[in-house]
């Protein structure tokens, strides 16, 4: 579940850089449309702050599904090896650990005249 959030978090990073860069895209081209340099630079900055945080928030993203993959797999080893186990045990469960009481009785000479009985 943590690594949900986790996958929710990075998501949310790339959605608010996506929002950055639009805003960025649309205040060069209002500076560009207006030949105002100073606010081509301001707008130049956020675009290349959008994409760093972008960046960063994909290959954040990209650990997390493989760290999250990695650990299912090995959940799923771990739930197979116990499965084996339970399978085992409940094998071992249902054989007698040694002779039954009957066995005991008719084999035993001095308890042959109180089998039936």
């Amino acid at each position: 579940m943590m690594w949900n959030q986790e996958e929710r978090q990075q998501s949310q990073e790339q959605d608010i850089a996506h929002r950055l860069i639009n805003e960025a895209a649309t205040k060069l081209s209002t500076a560009v449309k207006a030949c105002d340099i100073q606010a081509a630079k301001v707008a130049q900055i956020m675009l290349d702050s959008g994409n760093d945080k972008l960046n960063e928030a994909m290959k954040q993203l990209v650990n997390v599904r493989a760290s999250k993959e990695k650990l299912q797999g090995k959940l799923i080893k771990a739930q197979g090896t116990v499965r084996e186990m339970t399978k085992k045990r409940s094998n071992t469960d249902e054989e007698p650990a040694g002779p039954s009481a009957k066995d005991l009785n008719t084999s035993n000479p001095l308890l042959l005249g109180y089998v039936g009985k």
